[in-house]
């Protein structure tokens, strides 16, 4: 399937369907009126929601469950009474939290996501329910004896300080030897974002419904990787010559010089070049043959050539055009080819209704 607009439709069933399944994100909302979204330029801006995705993917089994990954890590920044607390220490602790905390007198309610007719606005009253999630978070740790170089949590830093506590294991993984020949094919250079790490955050993107645009992404790459054909078997005969790339994308652009970059994940198809992506941007970006395939823009996600005029590509178009940009792959294989990648039923696209 090397034909461009079989791949551009492909990629619009992907993202549509990868967007349906994850539809609450804490960094994007969609404007009804525009037709676009609008992009929040943090992840932290509904810290709580980011919060709860983070939780939901750290290889446990989830919020609602007493299962709990045990690993013998240590904290960088968390200390229990004298002693250095484990990351599964902290992970009970959380998840303990999420079952017995309160908030505002209240019970944690784990789908906390306001109507948009809220009298304090949609965005606005989701940020105060986070703030009043962060309060009392740092409370419940502190009241556990947990800390931070010594000192109590502080509702400001504590969802911020978990997620990159419990984030910083499960991404530090190494590249396994069976994914060094897709490197080597590709002329890449080893990637940051482990095979095992985007699986999980994939599949539980799908189990919790939530997801920002690097869970998105990575739930679009893994089902273009375990692609399958219609009766059900994987496409495996493709000879060489004819495999189809496929790349999962970090971009990160400097649209303010006074505030932090702005971050986003994306899916490429079809790229047919050995050239580092950035240097070779001013090509792909007008070649008719690239497919983008991103589900976080618009309600429905949005795939198709990267030279379309639809209103979702040519926001991503706008969003990547500025000259302070940094571009990376963060993971890469070829459609339906699995490269080692367990194969899961979410990952599987619905059947096309006649």
């Amino acid at each position: 399937m090397s034909n461009p607009d079989q791949l551009a439709a492909l990629a619009q069933r992907v993202a549509t369907h990868v967007r349906n399944q994850i539809p609450r994100s804490s960094n994007r909302y969609h404007d009804p009126k525009s037709g676009a979204t609008d992009w929040l330029h943090a992840q932290e801006d509904i810290e709580y929601t980011d919060f709860l995705l983070t939780i939901s993917r750290i290889k446990s089994q989830g919020a609602d469950t007493d299962k709990v990954t045990k690993k013998n890590f240590f904290c960088m920044f968390t200390q229990k009474a004298a002693k250095v607390a484990s990351v599964s220490e902290l992970k009970d602790a959380v998840l303990g939290f999420l079952r017995k905390g309160q908030v505002d007198g209240h019970p944690v309610d784990l789908g906390y996501k306001p109507g948009k007719d809220a009298e304090k606005g949609y965005r606005d009253a989701e940020k105060e329910y986070s703030k009043k999630f962060g309060a009392a978070l740092a409370d419940y740790l502190n009241a556990e004896g947990f800390r931070k170089a010594g000192a109590k949590f502080t509702a400001e830093e504590v969802m911020f300080r978990v997620r990159m506590e419990l984030l910083g294991h499960d991404r530090s993984e190494k590249v396994g030897a069976g994914e060094k020949a897709v490197i080597k094919a590709l002329n890449v250079q080893p990637l940051p974002l482990p095979l095992s790490y985007l699986g999980s955050s994939a599949k539980n993107a799908f189990k919790f419904g939530i997801g920002n645009c690097e869970e998105c992404g990575c739930a679009a790459f893994a089902m273009l990787l375990t692609l399958s054909t219609d009766d059900g078997k994987p496409i495996t005969n493709i000879d060489e010559a004819n495999r189809v790339p496929i790349e999962l994308l970090y971009a990160s652009v400097k649209s303010d010089p006074n505030k932090d970059p702005d971050s986003h994940f994306f899916v490429l198809l079809n790229r047919c070049s050995a050239r580092d992506v950035q240097e070779d941007f001013s090509r792909w970006i007008d070649d008719p043959t690239v497919i983008a395939c991103d589900p976080w823009i618009i309600d429905g996600g949005v795939g198709g050539k990267v030279t379309s005029t639809s209103k979702g590509i040519q926001e991503l178009r706008a969003y990547l055009k500025p000259d302070q940009k940094t571009l990376k792959v963060r993971r890469t294989g070829f459609l339906g080819n699995h490269d080692g990648l367990k194969d899961h039923p979410g990952f599987h696209l619905p059947p096309v209704s006649v």
